[in-house]
């Protein structure tokens, strides 16, 4: 019991100190992003009843600038209003994690990773921004814990439902703060189907059937009436990006060759051809480099240690199995991101990053 307490108290002063941390970030972030308008002028709208400039100032409305119309009754300035949805939500989500790692390690080892993405540079300033990711970081780590805790099959048909449905829908809320992460909804159904076929329980199928029939197709299409162009401006996008990366690579190959024969020293010309055919090693240097930045170069080796056995506990447990395949998902959607465009900001990291500490073996 006094083991229980005092890591009790351990989390608690670790989120008090993440919330804090934030806190006095958002209290010096003096600049405003681009976007962060784009999101207030919305807000406005909505608080105006304005539906018609709503939809005219992006093609989809994400749920960032309700919440903000609903802060700005209880807190009477727009930019500090967005300030404090972003701060509330970055900070919470470090309940959830805790929650999440805790379903892997034991407690010492779950306080630890929460440690690390209380005081994680890019968390906090994220958090400090006027942006929907920590909105989408929330539900989406909320998600995973209901999603991993039906996986563990201990407890009945009805209690397995709940935490099923509970995942979808959560998935789809963090969907609506940024739809990219719809992806993780995809792949947590088709992967409690696989999961279905090779455990063989007959109930399990059922279950996967009516959670999604009672929660997500409602929800989807609710969301399909509310705002039609949801899913022909997404869906396109997502149908192009494959194409569109690949389009990018060889442009920029023939761009490379081009170049490479304009040139007279034989050293650069040589330099250049071989360049060409290695743009999707440089790709995933950046991703690589970008990814070790995100983290923070003193986390490195708790990151590096938490992988560690994890070709071991593939072979026991389907929980850590979902995390890796997602961890792959996400990188490889990442891959192509940069492919495209050649530019990645820490934002997109993040949601890979939710899940490692969930690998680490007990220190």
């Amino acid at each position: 019991m006094n083991s229980g307490r005092y890591s009790a108290r351990m989390i608690y002063w670790i989120i008090m100190s993440g919330a804090a941390i934030r806190s006095i970030a958002a209290i010096y972030t003096c600049v405003i992003n681009p976007d962060g308008m784009v999101y207030i002028q919305q807000a406005k709208a909505i608080y105006h009843g304005d539906w018609q400039l709503l939809r005219s100032c992006m093609p989809f409305v994400s749920s960032y600038p309700f919440l903000i119309a609903a802060a700005y009754g209880v807190l009477p300035s727009w930019i500090d209003s967005a300030r404090l949805i972003s701060l509330v939500f970055g900070s919470l989500t470090l309940v959830p994690l805790y929650f999440l790692v805790r379903r892997f390690t034991d407690e010492w080892t779950a306080c630890l990773s929460v440690l690390l993405y209380a005081f994680m540079p890019v968390l906090v300033g994220t958090s400090a921004d006027l942006v929907r990711d920590p909105i989408c970081w929330f539900f989406l780590v909320s998600g995973l814990y209901f999603f991993v805790r039906q996986l563990e099959n201990d407890g009945t048909y009805l209690k397995r439902f709940s935490y099923l449905a509970s995942s979808y829908i959560l998935f789809m809320l963090a969907g609506w703060a940024r739809p990219e992460s719809l992806i993780v909804l995809v792949f947590s159904y088709f992967f409690a189907l696989v999961y279905f076929f090779s455990s063989k329980q007959k109930k399990y199928l059922l279950l996967v059937a009516s959670s999604l029939l009672l929660f997500v197709v409602p929800l989807a299409a609710g969301a399909m009436i509310f705002d039609p162009s949801f899913y022909t401006y997404y869906s396109e996008a997502a149908a192009s990006k494959l194409p569109a990366s690949f389009a990018s690579y060889q442009n920029l190959r023939q761009q490379l060759e081009v170049l490479a024969r304009s040139l007279d020293p034989e050293a650069q010309r040589s330099f250049l051809f071989k360049v060409k055919n290695l743009v999707w090693l440089v790709d995933l240097g950046v991703l690589m480099g970008n990814s070790v930045a995100g983290i923070f170069y003193p986390y490195i080796l708790f990151f590096v240690l938490g992988f560690f056995g994890v070709t071991t506990r593939i072979k026991n447990d389907p929980r850590v199995v979902y995390l890796c395949i997602l961890v792959v998902l996400g990188y490889g959607l990442l891959f192509l991101h940069v492919l495209q465009f050649w530019y990645r900001s820490m934002l997109f990291l993040v949601e890979n990053l939710e899940v490692a500490p969930c690998l680490m073996p007990p220190l």
